[in-house]
């Protein structure tokens, strides 16, 4: 294992880290910014979109332990298309509904909990991850139907909805939603100076005291993975197994080419002569 190789406590870009991996850019930066300002003035809806592993479902783990800490009920649901017993129950489930109402739906236990939280003056927040992935847009009706719920002249919870860019066209097919939703954040890829922060940053967080990878190299990585951070995670991580194989403490471009042949990752790069040369050589061993 290369940990020993460069001096690090643990794997640099693994995708499951936690939170303390967290890459602070600025793009990520801007979309919590919003996402906290729509919870916390209570702005009923919100919808947070952007490719596929561009990290979403952080900023969203973020905001709900930021909300939990400050007294707040949350409900995530992390996959809405794999619930089987219908997304209300569930979210009545996570929030604690557990009272016997022999009889009563799903939604209306779930009201009753809302009720019961509302007189504790506890706010509420429902946050559904993956939105996207649901065919059928009755999903998108009922969390509108929740929205409507009112204690007290206040609105019972608020509700943040993420997915990949897909969602757009279905919240626009479910009747009335938009003119629910207060908000529209987008994530975006990084470019491709903040590609070189992000590297850095999970190198240091990962207790390396180098950059290991060349000004170049980061430039390819750029290149390869678009800006998208799950896609520079895989690609870094296979560089590194690929670099120390080799022996090499200093990762080049040649070296990230190779693992993206091996992820099947295509950039728009020229390898230029010198760089085949090196190539070569390493191959040569």
């Amino acid at each position: 294992m290369y940990l020993s190789f460069w001096g690090m406590r643990e794997r640099p870009f693994d995708n499951s880290h936690g939170l303390n991996f967290f890459v602070p850019h600025d793009s990520a930066m801007l979309s919590l910014a919003k996402l906290r300002y729509a919870m916390n003035t209570h702005q009923g809806a919100a919808c947070l979109t952007g490719l596929a592993g561009t990290g979403k479902t952080e900023l969203l783990r973020i905001v709900m332990d930021e909300l939990e800490q400050t007294g707040w009920a949350c409900a995530y649901i992390p996959n809405p298309s794999g619930v089987k017993d219908g997304v209300l129950g569930m979210i009545g489930s996570l929030l604690g509904g557990d009272m016997d109402l022999s009889g009563a739906t799903p939604a209306e236990i779930l009201v009753r909990r809302l009720s019961a939280l509302s007189s504790l003056d506890k706010p509420v927040c429902v946050i559904v991850d993956d939105v996207h992935t649901v065919s059928d847009i009755a999903l998108l009706e009922d969390l509108r139907m929740l929205l409507n719920v009112e204690f007290k002249g206040r609105r019972a919870l608020d509700l943040l909805l993420a997915g990949q860019d897909s969602l757009e066209p279905k919240m626009l097919a479910a009747s009335d939603f938009e003119s629910h939703l207060s908000l529209k954040i987008r994530i975006e890829a990084l470019n491709a100076d903040d590609t070189k922060k992000y590297i850095l940053y999970r190198l240091k967080a990962a207790g390396c005291q180098s950059g290991i990878f060349t000004r170049h190299a980061a430039d390819r990585i750029h290149d390869y993975s678009a800006g998208v951070p799950r896609n520079i995670n895989r690609l870094c991580e296979l560089s590194l197994t690929t670099a120390y194989g080799f022996g090499q403490k200093k990762i080049a471009p040649e070296v990230v080419d190779m693992a993206a042949a091996d992820l099947g990752m295509e950039a728009d790069v020229m390898v230029d002569a010198k760089e085949e040369d090196v190539l070569a050589s390493l191959m040569a061993g």
